[in-house]
């Protein structure tokens, strides 16, 4: 898994798999790995903290058992 999370890799949610190529099948920019399953949850969780959005971080700490 950390292969996969590192470097130039992408994971294309319309075919459901791992690629090195940019964009999607339909041409459609595919962010980084590392940024979609690990930066933008921290980030999200981060932002519903600073903004008191007490609802969505609860939600989010019980998704990941905190």
């Amino acid at each position: 898994m950390m292969e996969k999370l590192w470097g130039d890799n992408y994971f294309d949610n319309e075919k459901k798999t791992w690629t090195t190529s940019e964009t999607s099948a339909s041409g459609k920019p595919l962010k980084r790995n590392f940024v979609q399953f690990i930066m933008e949850p921290i980030m999200k969780l981060a932002r519903s903290i600073i903004e008191g959005n007490v609802e969505q971080m609860e939600k989010m700490m019980t998704s990941i058992n905190v």
